[in-house]
């Protein structure tokens, strides 16, 4: 069953500078639905899959893990590649003693089959089929102007971006496509630049 989410959250107050108006704290581990599991991937080494239909609007994936800022993460707090933008300058990662969950072998679609309730509740945007990928487009939680990604997207969807960038929530038919279930401060983000 789910595991609800506390109202409040730890900060490392010694080394984190950021001005945190509310405060919230999570699961130290992702919950992840019992219908996924990690498999080989067609777009990218593994990537995680649905043992068992999925419905439109079915919670996937609650993320969990440890709330650090955009300077303790690029410092080395935290697994790569299990950053998750939660808000301005803070990042939901994976403590780097810990082993990867199903939901750190996420992949990245230009079209992807899952979207966000809030900052950590992954949906399924419309119904999957079982045996089917999972992915999430990186422009629903991430706003690092610096960043782009290592490899060309493999994707192949039709509208599929191929260098994938922190800079990608700008795009008008990135946000239609997923409109209101970016992170909460990627939407507020969106909603300031109109």
């Amino acid at each position: 069953m789910l595991k609800p989410i506390a109202l409040a959250y730890q900060v490392n107050t010694q080394t984190h500078s950021i001005p945190i108006m509310e405060v919230k704290k999570y699961n130290n581990n992702s919950w992840v639905s019992a219908k996924l599991k990690v498999g080989e991937s067609s777009i990218h080494g593994l990537g995680v899959f649905t043992t068992e239909e999925i419905s439109e609007g079915e919670i996937v994936i609650i993320w969990g893990g440890q709330v650090v800022s955009t300077e303790e993460f690029r410092q080395g707090i935290g697994q790569k590649h299990t950053n998750v933008g939660i808000s301005e300058n803070l990042y939901l990662v994976a403590n780097s003693a810990e082993e990867k969950s199903v939901d750190d072998y996420m992949n990245h679609s230009c079209n992807a089959n899952l979207w966000l309730n809030d900052e950590v509740t992954l949906s399924a945007k419309r119904n999957i089929k079982a045996g089917e990928e999972l992915f999430i487009d990186y422009a629903i939680e991430l706003i690092d102007e610096s960043y782009v990604m290592k490899n060309d997207c493999y994707c192949r969807n039709v509208n599929c971006r191929k260098t994938i960038t922190g800079r990608d929530w700008r795009i008008k038919e990135v946000q239609q496509l997923y409109q209101g279930h970016f992170s909460p401060f990627v939407n507020e983000r969106i909603k300031n630049c109109k």
